[in-house]
């Protein structure tokens, strides 16, 4: 009887032992569960710039997606690295919590408890657990106290190795809050599963089991002496000190006297089983654990060759030199890697017992500073420079990093040594294509100003600088390609190359451009002379593909040193300003810098910034004059545009619409004329005047503008206005015929919408009468060019007089541009003209003038220049 009872005491001692052990360990493994978690969020966000809150969020949902250790509604936060009030920037997920959770939550974050939480975690550099806080007044959903996981997050990729480190490089914490009802109603779910049993639990947030630290309690009714001093166990848990305790119930039954009698009875029906069995039993259990125990060495034993045969091959394999020294940095041990990197052998370098530093190249190294600070701060990385086995000195980092114990005493010192010279070398390649052109390897622009500010230094008798373009280069790249294109940039700079003397220079600065810098010797002629002998040696044929040899040009501009000035990039803007003059005149031209084309490059830019915002300000008009029958007779008119600026002036159109072409704005003006003139006429029909058609010029490249289309904003303009067909007369010249392939097409539209189109300045470009009739044009106006003092010329008469008759023949309306005496009138009238246009009639007339023209009874004009002024330009 008494081997039976003491049978039972010894598997209730057990049971209670398998009790204790399973709610441990459910505990550790939900709490691991939910700082991998949580760590793995850190290594998300570790590259990332900012924890923003919707890749937080999207992120979040994948954990709670993926794993089980996350409930769906269990709120996870972000606190910025500042302390001072981390509710206004505390993030939490899921966003929807509600608003008195959310207060409760941010309420523990201010409590001193949660703040010295995070600041142990931040200086430790790893994950940490709160002590139990409260929300204050606050209350969550259950009126209980709370704990906070926090892990650090760092703005290095590795930890900081020192405090002062961690504190500067702290980017935050991610904090999961706890309720340790749920945690251990968790805990208790998977152990009452193995056990197949109900278990109580009492949780103590210290190691003394009184109320004060209690804070979970399964049968609050139960008194604490309830559990006996063996089934408790204290646990150490990211740095918080707890205490567990379990009960199964049905012992605590047994231990009852309620039940002392049921129980007594049970063992003694149940004794003589116990007896026969005990013997069995107890040989089981210790075959059993035998088993295991053997089972578990054989594992264990399993895990650590196979780890340490991964870290051997590893260790051999790896492309930097390792070796692990002792404290003093003796060698220990070293892999392949770094015996090539230090040009050593294992045996030579462990059998002298080295220095791991001994190996360093071209100098003495500092070993007792940097051992000094490996000792301070725990760690070191530097550059210094070795000699491998098998080539020139190199540099190399080394990166000195303890190795600890497990009480975290450093004992050895493991070194890494990485070989910079690819690094260098690809540093040295991107420099290099930073400061070339990766085509010609010629310097680009950045090298050539460098250089140039070199030679002035050492040359101060002068130096000559070139910049040069290629004429003509684009058709070679639509014609053959951009590859011959780039052939023929290569032979072009070998040329160049070949014909510059020693100590010029020679760089690429654009697709077609090339600078070049040559020192100014007695003997080596004008620097004009010096430009077109480069010029000449781009001019040189180059064969192509299919046997054909193009023959390229080039303008030049040049700037001198020291006359010019002393800045560099001056100098070359200079030479660019030149250039740009020398482009406007033929091919082949060189051009020298003068003052003079810096001022009208300034004015130029200066009248381009006022136009621009002269458009907007109102500042331009149109005048109109009126175009007659040669009786004085109102046929027409024809818009002219005047700009009246604050700071210039009156400007010009013949300098203000050059500029504008140039600069692109003169489609802005292009679409103003059109839409001021279409209103004006709408205006004018509106206060019942009879309007005569209203010629518009159209400038060349608003007629080509790819991403335009003319006849859609005439179209606009005419139903914007409710204007007739024939309200708006459009001019063009020549050019706009040969140069666009849909000039055909726009003029078919036009035609078609009953927009008459007149050839402004004929003659002066390269069509002829012959080409006219396969356009829709109406009207063609002879260029005053052609007209003034024409009666005086005998071949100028001939010109005007065929032009007239091949019109005619061809059906088009032809008008005299500028005509100023009686008699060009005349002789214009005798040859059939159709219309005039000209001071000789009428000037260009204002709003006022030309309203009060419409407005009177007989529209007749008067002449308003006498054959004895002079004609007005």
């Amino acid at each position: 009887m008494a081997q039976a009872l003491r049978s039972s005491a010894h598997l209730q001692r057990l049971r209670r032992e398998q009790a204790l052990n399973a709610v441990s360990s459910a505990l550790l493994t939900r709490l691991e569960s939910h700082i991998a978690s949580l760590q793995g969020l850190a290594a998300h966000f570790e590259a990332a710039p900012a924890v923003a809150p919707g890749p937080f969020s999207r992120y979040l949902d994948r954990i709670r997606q993926n794993t089980v250790s996350l409930e769906t509604g269990q709120p996870i936060g972000w606190i910025p690295g500042q302390l001072e009030d981390p509710r206004q920037r505390i993030l939490f997920d899921p966003p929807d919590l509600p608003r008195q959770q959310l207060s409760a939550l941010r309420a523990l974050l201010t409590q001193p408890q949660a703040i010295r939480a995070m600041e142990r975690s931040r200086d430790g550099g790893r994950p940490l657990l709160s002590e139990p806080l409260t929300a204050g007044s606050r209350r969550m959903e259950v009126d209980e106290r709370m704990l906070l996981l926090l892990v650090p997050l760092y703005r290095q990729p590795q930890d900081p190795l020192t405090i002062q480190d961690r504190r500067q490089g702290l980017r935050g914490w991610f904090v999961l809050p706890l309720q340790p009802d749920e945690l251990v109603k968790g805990a208790i779910r998977v152990s009452e599963f193995q056990l197949n049993e109900p278990v109580d639990v009492q949780l103590f947030a210290s190691r003394t089991a009184d109320r004060a630290s209690l804070i979970h309690d399964t049968s609050p009714r139960r008194p604490l002496a309830a559990y006996a001093t063996d089934d408790r166990r204290d646990l150490d848990i990211l740095g918080v000190r707890w205490q567990v305790a379990t009960l199964l119930p049905w012992l605590d039954q047994a231990r009852g006297g309620s039940s002392s009698r049921v129980l007594f009875s049970g063992l003694l029906l149940t004794a003589l089983l116990t007896v026969l069995s005990h013997r069995l039993v107890r040989q089981s259990l210790r075959i059993r654990e035998a088993l295991d125990v053997a089972d578990r060495a054989h594992a264990q034993e399993a895990d650590a060759r196979g780890e340490l045969r991964i870290s051997a091959e590893a260790f051999r394999q790896i492309e930097e030199g390792v070796a692990i020294t002792d404290l003093e940095g003796r060698l220990l041990r070293v892999n392949e890697a770094f015996c090539r990197l230090v040009g050593g052998s294992r045996e030579e370098l462990l059998g002298r017992n080295e220095h791991l530093l001994d190996r360093q190249h071209g100098g003495a190294v500092d070993r007792a500073g940097i051992w000094a600070a490996v000792m301070e701060r725990g760690s070191w990385q530097g550059e210094l420079r070795v000699q491998p086995q098998d080539g020139p000195p190199c540099p190399a980092w080394l990166n000195l990093q303890p190795i600890r114990d497990a009480e975290g005493h450093t004992t050895l010192f493991l070194g890494t040594l990485s070989d910079l010279s690819r690094l260098q070398e690809k540093d040295d390649r991107l420099n290099h294509l930073g400061n070339h052109d990766p085509l010609t390897d010629l310097p680009n622009m950045r090298l050539a100003r460098l250089e140039l500010e070199a030679a002035m230094e050492q040359h101060e008798g002068g130096l000559d600088i070139f910049w040069i373009d290629l004429d003509g280069f684009k058709r070679i790249n639509d014609g053959f390609g951009h590859e011959q294109g780039d052939r023929v940039l290569e032979a072009t700079a070998q040329r160049l190359r070949r014909a510059i003397p020693e100590g010029g220079l020679l760089a690429r600065i654009g697709s077609d451009e090339f600078l070049v810098v040559l020192r100014r010797e007695e003997q080596s002629g004008k620097p004009i002379c010096r430009a077109q002998a480069l010029i000449q040696v781009v001019r040189q044929p180059l064969p192509m593909s299919e046997g054909l040899v193009v023959e390229l040009n080039a303008c030049c501009g040049v700037s001198l040193f020291p006359e010019h000035g002393r800045d560099p990039g001056q100098l070359v803007q200079y030479a660019a300003t030149a250039l740009s003059e020398a482009k406007q005149l033929s091919p082949g031209t060189v051009r020298a810098y003068d003052p003079r084309m810096t001022r009208e490059s300034l004015n130029r830019l200066l009248i381009e910034s006022e136009l621009q915002s002269g458009i907007e300000n109102g500042e331009l008009t149109l005048v109109f004059q009126p175009q007659t029958d040669g009786q004085g007779g109102l046929l027409g008119a024809e818009c002219l545009l005047r700009w009246q600026n604050a700071r210039l002036g009156t400007v010009p159109p013949e300098v203000f619409i050059p500029i504008a072409e140039a600069s692109g704005v003169i489609h802005r003006i292009g679409r103003w004329v059109l839409e001021a003139a279409g209103a004006q006429i709408r205006r004018w029909l509106d206060q019942g005047l009879d309007v005569p058609a209203l010629a518009v010029n159209v400038s060349n490249l608003q007629f080509q503008e790819a991403g335009g289309d003319l006849p859609a904003l005439v179209a606009g303009v005419m139903e914007a206005n409710g204007l007739r067909r024939g309200a708006i007369e459009l001019e063009i010249t020549e050019s706009c015929l040969l140069s666009e392939i849909g000039a055909t097409e726009k003029m078919r539209r036009l035609e078609g919408m009953g927009v008459p189109i007149a050839v402004d300045d004929f003659g002066t470009g390269f069509s002829s009468l012959s080409v006219l009739h396969q356009f829709p044009i109406s009207k063609i106006k002879i260029d005053r060019s052609f007209i003034t003092g024409f009666d005086r010329r005998e071949s100028s008469r001939a010109i005007v007089k065929s032009t007239l008759a091949m019109a005619r023949e061809l059906g088009l309306i032809t008008l005299a541009e500028g005509p100023e005496r009686a008699e060009e009138v005349a002789l214009l009238k005798a040859y059939g003209c159709d219309q005039f246009q000209g001071h000789y009639f009428s000037r260009p007339l204002s709003l006022t003038a030309f309203t009060a023209l419409l407005a009177s009874p007989d529209r007749q004009l008067p002449r308003v220049l006498q054959e004895t002024e002079a004609p007005v330009a």
